[in-house]
Parts: structure tokens; sequence; C-alpha cells
């Protein structure tokens, strides 16, 4: 399986856009509390929302990439969005926390889309194999994110804790931009072939 270079791709891409992910759901409370003067509670109801926006976002999510022509371009576009959302929360915070928010929202929508897109690369029979090494890749990202972000920001500010962190999501889209990655949604295909 790791010898498939799209679940490979796939993988890294879906590990790098965690590193942005978890690392904002891990600090954005902290990011309030320190340096907007929030009080906790208000922090971590901020969070909240943002988390159960991003849980119906992983539904509108699917809903568009089902009607595209290729399942990671929406993936694409949210790696994007989170990116420049990060990089706003660098130049404004604490003054508009609200991206923060917008932040994690987009950066937590495309985790379904990008299961779907992995599948979409290999037989059916090895689905369940080729989820298990992106859910590791991922995985090994959740966990190395905090402690990183973490120790950077014990030697930088947040402005540019918050700007570095964009480099991921970056990097996850044009991961995402690969040629090796276009393989169309049914709904693509379909429209591909009624057309011609």
């Amino acid at each position: 399986m790791l010898g498939n270079r799209p679940v490979r791709v796939l993988s890294g891409a879906a590990a790098l856009f965690q590193l942005t992910g978890v690392s904002l759901i891990a600090f954005t409370s902290i990011l309030l509390v320190q340096e907007s003067g929030w009080h906790v509670g208000a922090a971590g109801a901020l969070l909240a929302v943002a988390l159960l926006v991003s849980a119906a976002g992983r539904y509108v999510a699917g809903w568009v990439a089902q009607r595209m022509r290729h399942r990671v371009d929406v993936i694409r576009i949210l790696a994007v969005a989170s990116g420049v959302a990060v990089l706003l929360l660098a130049v404004f915070e604490p003054a508009v926390p609200m991206l923060a928010a917008l932040a994690i929202v987009m950066a937590a929508s495309g985790n379904g889309v990008s299961a779907g897109a992995v599948s979409e690369h290999v037989p059916l029979a090895l689905v369940g194999t080729a989820l298990g090494v992106r859910m590791t890749a991922t995985l090994a990202a959740n966990a190395v994110a905090p402690i990183g972000f973490g120790t950077l920001l014990d030697v930088v500010d947040w402005e540019v804790g918050l700007a570095v962190l964009a480099i991921p999501a970056a990097a996850s889209a044009a991961l995402l931009s690969l040629r090796v990655l276009r393989v169309p949604t049914a709904a693509g295909a379909s429209a591909a072939g009624g057309g011609s």
C-alpha cells in the first residue's frame, strides 16, 4: 500500500493539514485568554461552536465534493482557505478572534472528503488498508502538532507562530495539486461522459 503514490500523497497532505488544524484546536483557547483577555469559559464556548460548525462543514464539503469533477479540489480549497484564515489571524489577532474559529472550521471540514478521495485511488478490496495508512499519518500529525506548535510559541510570539502555522496548510494544498490525484468523482465522470 505504501507503494501506491496517490495514497502516499493524500495521506501526506492530510497529515500536513492536520498539523494546522490540531494546533489551532489545541491553542485557540490559550490565544483568546492570553491575547484577547477572554474568560476561559467564553474561549471554550467559541472553540465548541467552531467544532460543531465544522461537523456540519464535513457534510457540506461531502455534498459539494459529490457534485464536483474531482473530490480533491474541495480539500485543496479548504486547505487554502484555512491557510489564508491563519495568516489573517496572525496579522489581526487579537482584534478578530472569530478568524480562529473560521480557520478551525476550514481545517476540520475536509476530513471525510479526504478519506473518500483515498478510497477512490485503490481497488475496493484495499480500501480498509488505504484508509489505515491515511489514519496513521493523520494520527501521527495529531500527536506532533501540539508539541511542535507549543515549542514554537516558547521562542516566538503569536504573530510569527500563526504565520508559520499557515505553512503546513499551504504545503497540503500544493500536494493536492499533483496530477497523480486526477480521479473524477462519479458525478464528475458522468458529467464528462454526458458531454462527449
